[in-house]
């Protein structure tokens, strides 16, 4: 035999046993399904452990690769009463796994479990997750009783981190991921983690707020105190095509104070032309849209947006929005009609023009005061280096000049007029939000003047993140050094009798430090600085006191 002879046959051999492994994988049937989740427990039919080549024998194992899942899981079947449900996540890395007959592998770096997810090879050194598992028959019986069909054996594994919370575990679903890239503050009602469930068209999410704070003024302090600002609920819905649903629930003060804030339809035209009906959140500035607690680095809302401007207005109501793009620019507009304030705003315990006291009033849902609503319009322009820039106006008629057709008191308005501007600066990293507003209300002549007819106040934060790296077990963690000044004129103008300036403004500082484990979770230490004047200008109150809260989405 010559030596290319030789040659020629000994890579046919080679070629023959590098091919073997591929085809023995190749003859072991991984079965895969969807499995259907109900609640906290994903539904599996014992029957799909039946062979469809050979209908007189039993799988060894199924894969449950459900959409909604971050990795699938491997139920292995013992006998008929004894499963066992893996989770295909590798416990040195978080690698998928692979099955090949009565064990699991990791492709990245060799790791092996038993089909009781025993390690059995390194570098793993813990064993893989498992989920209780049961055999019910009777899961469906009226059903099956009322339709006359064949009962079904069904396996139930449950998906429950522990039996006590009675609630899937949020580690295993895949959260419908966020994209900021070509977003303006019109979208940030949608702009959130929502958590999916598979092929539901329902999408659920939330964030919670959990502060204390120890603050003093002119050396007075109410001592160490523990909050629960606000834990908020969302419910989002695609009900058909172009077509959707979503509500958002705030409980605030440990569930003192329940508010739908938002609730809404929204119908898609064209994407220049959208419809939305129900209880809208009125787009006066930026932060009354985007709120959320886990997107600010402070434990407080501005004072301009929640003690001058309502945070948070929202009125039953319909409008239309919309949005383009073009190259690196990005067009959005809002316009709605909605529910209205009322007299509050000059009727109140503050005993000063007080906007806020608007949403004390729950019959603004139902009933529009002045019988003429509200009209909000938005307009706003990004530019992907320049950032983003919103103009906003709100204005109506607030009190009741008429009665059964009869006027009754003259047509009093209230103007609201507001800037807004955002951006993240490319080379640094450094995120800029500021937002000032211009209010102006009819006063009764008859009122003194601490109910002032002007206003105006707004706030600019700076945020420049210092660390970027892994910290302990979080990948991605930020380190952010920020700090927000804030000012608020409640009465603009000057007393008619000896033309002196009209007090009843604020000032404040307020450094602080973050720490973000992810994007969604904010561990953040403030310290507020802060002088305000009564409305006749004596020397001011100061405010000072440090508050450290938490805030996550979930």
């Amino acid at each position: 035999m010559d030596r290319l002879e030789f040659l020629k046959k000994c890579s046919l051999v080679c070629l023959g046993f590098t091919a073997i492994p591929p085809i023995l994988s190749g003859c072991i049937s991984n079965k895969m399904i969807s499995g259907a989740i109900k609640d906290d427990y994903i539904i599996l039919p014992l029957e799909d452990f039946m062979d469809t080549k050979y209908p007189d024998k039993k799988l060894s194992y199924v894969i449950i690769q459900n959409e909604s899942l971050k990795y699938p899981i491997c139920v292995f079947r013992f006998s008929e009463t004894e499963y066992e449900a893996l989770w295909m996540q590798c416990t040195h890395q978080g690698s998928q796994l692979q099955v090949f007959g009565d064990k699991l592998q990791c492709p990245a770096h060799g790791s092996e479990f038993s089909n009781q997810g025993l390690v059995q090879n390194g570098p793993a050194d813990q064993t893989l997750r498992k989920f209780p598992v049961y055999i019910e028959s009777d899961f469906f019986e009226n059903f099956f009783k009322k339709t006359g069909m064949k009962k079904i054996i069904y396996l139930i594994i449950i998906l429950i981190f522990q039996e006590a919370t009675a609630q899937i575990d949020s580690e295993l679903l895949k959260r419908i991921p966020v994209d900021s890239s070509r977003s303006l503050n019109m979208d940030a009602v949608y702009k959130r983690p929502f958590l999916g469930l598979g092929k539901v068209p329902v999408s659920i999410g939330g964030y919670a707020e959990a502060n204390w704070q120890h603050i003093s003024t002119d050396g007075i302090s109410d001592g160490h105190q523990f909050q629960l600002r606000r834990m908020t609920l969302f419910v989002s819905s695609t009900i058909s095509s172009k077509i959707k649903f979503l509500s958002e629930i705030e409980l605030e003060e440990g569930g003192k104070e329940i508010n739908i804030e938002f609730a809404a339809i929204d119908v898609e035209f064209n994407p220049l032309l959208n419809l939305r009906g129900g209880i809208i959140m009125n787009p006066i500035g930026a932060f009354n849209q985007n709120h959320d607690g886990p997107k600010w680095e402070f434990t407080d809302r501005p004072i301009s947006a929640t003690e001058m401007l309502p945070a948070t207005f929202s009125n039953a109501g319909f409008g239309f929005y919309g949005k383009m793009y073009k190259a690196e620019w990005m067009f959005g507009y809002e316009v709605y009609l909605s529910g209205n304030f009322d007299n509050s705003i000059i009727d109140n315990n503050q005993n000063k023009t007080y906007l806020p006291a608007a949403k004390s009033n729950p019959e603004r849902f139902e009933e529009i005061n002045s019988g003429v609503p509200l009209l909000t319009a938005k307009i706003a322009t990004r530019h992907e280096k320049a950032g983003e820039f919103g103009v906003s106006y709100m204005g109506g008629i607030y009190n009741k000049f008429q009665d059964e057709g009869l006027q009754v008191d003259d047509k009093r308005r209230v103007r609201v007029f507001a800037l807004d501007y955002n951006n993240t600066l490319p080379n640094l990293g450094t995120l800029i939000t500021a937002e000032w507003a211009w209010v102006k209300v009819d006063v009764p002549e008859t009122y003194t003047q601490q109910y002032g007819d002007r206003q105006h106040g707004g706030f600019i934060d700076i945020v420049q993140p210092i660390i970027k790296r892994k910290i302990l077990d979080w990948e991605r963690a930020t380190v952010n050094l920020a700090c927000r000044l804030e000012y608020v004129d409640w009465n603009v103008g000057h007393f008619r009798e000896d033309n002196s300036k009209i007090g009843e403004d604020l000032w404040s500082i307020m450094p602080a430090i973050s720490f973000r484990p992810n994007a969604q979770t904010v561990f953040r230490l403030n310290y507020r600085f802060q002088k305000q004047k009564d409305i006749f200008a004596n020397p001011a109150a100061k405010t000072v006191g440090f508050s450290f809260g938490i805030s996550t989405y979930f």
